[in-house]
């Protein structure tokens, strides 16, 4: 019983979209190309809004779509994860700009947070180039806060 209810509920979905099936079960549709080529060789592969035609200009149906995933199975998306951040954590370094910082866990049980910084007195361009010295400071969590420990490269200058 359950293979004729199917069976059923493919051909309705076919019948819904157009399609009818042939003696030797070829889909066809009776939805016809609005500008006709019949005759030529480019019949044979022409297409049109509805999907591709076949010589005698019946149009097939177009592909089906994937349908949209269901919120109960989508994935978590990266905003999704994103978690407040603590007030106070990070690193603060006041009167300079502090950009490009990396953490790394250190042997020690401590995390290890080393950034570019350059004096907020001075313009961006070329400062950030010639003014810049990576900063070593220290926290015991991933998210700090961390404290300042020392500057590990100096500036380079105008080289």
């Amino acid at each position: 019983m359950s293979g004729s209810v199917t069976r059923l509920a493919i051909l309705l979905a076919l019948a819904l979209a157009g399609v009818v099936l042939t003696a030797d079960r070829r889909p066809t549709s009776d939805v016809r190309c609005p500008t006709s080529n019949a005759g030529s060789r480019a019949a044979e592969t022409a297409t049109s809004d509805f999907g591709p035609r076949t010589s005698d200009d019946t149009v097939l149906p177009a592909p089906v779509r994937p349908r949209a995933i269901p919120p109960e199975r989508r994935p978590v998306s990266f905003q999704d994860r994103l978690l407040p951040a603590p007030v106070g954590g990070g690193f603060r370094d006041p009167g300079y700009w502090v950009w490009c910082g990396t953490v790394v866990k250190g042997g020690d049980g401590k995390y290890h947070h080393f950034a570019s910084r350059w004096p907020r007195g001075l313009p961006f361009g070329p400062h950030w180039l010639t003014n810049s010295e990576v900063v070593h400071s220290v926290s015991t969590t991933p998210e700090g806060p961390y404290q300042f420990v020392g500057v590990a490269l100096p500036p380079r200058g105008a080289q």
